[in-house]
């Protein structure tokens, strides 16, 4: 066999070798196959304390994002990294996003550029509705309930759900009903 021939076999052969290390596991959590239980005990395991801390807090929009008044008019990088560090927050809150892609870069910070991924759940204030920019305003639900058609409800509903999602919102805090004890008589 000739020398050019055996290194012609023997390079491809130590290529092949290097080139098929192991690829390590994904950690437990990310795997969305396991059940939630057991994601939940190994994330909860890899965790800091200050990054179990980091999930209880929330941001302001202002400490994330370009605002312009009440809006995000667009994402700053500086200011989120700032925020969320390598360690990430449970929530942003004020926000009111003129695009979705500005929630989608806060996003893809949280979960590229923060230690576990994990991320962010963006909250705003929904009292007629979605109250950004654009957005329907809708009567109060006390004023909606006197209507009696559920079917409108539905509706309004979908349609500020609709309206919410298009910005990137996960979460939106409206009124719930509360009513307090009737008094005793007598």
């Amino acid at each position: 066999m000739s020398h050019h021939y055996r290194l012609l076999v023997t390079i491809p052969v130590i290529l092949t070798l290097v080139s098929t290390r192991p690829v390590p596991a994904p950690p437990l959590y990310k795997d969305a196959h396991l059940p939630i239980d057991k994601r939940v005990t190994d994330l909860l395991a890899r965790m800091t304390l200050d990054e179990k801390i980091r999930q209880l807090d929330m941001y302001w929009g202002k400490e994330v994002a370009a605002m312009s008044g009440h809006e995000a008019a667009g994402w700053d990088p500086e200011k989120t990294a700032a925020s969320l560090g390598t360690e990430g927050a449970g929530s942003v809150h004020d926000l009111y996003p003129l695009t979705a892609a500005i929630t989608n870069s806060i996003q893809r910070y949280a979960i590229e550029k923060t230690r576990l991924g994990i991320p962010v759940l963006f909250i705003e204030e929904g009292l007629h509705g979605y109250s950004g920019k654009g957005s329907t305003s809708f009567p109060i639900p006390l004023q909606l309930s006197a209507a009696w058609d559920t079917t409108l409800l539905h509706d309004i509903g979908r349609a500020i759900a609709t309206e919410t999602r298009a910005h990137g919102i996960d979460m939106l805090l409206a009124p719930v009903l509360c009513l307090p004890p009737r008094p005793a008589l007598g």
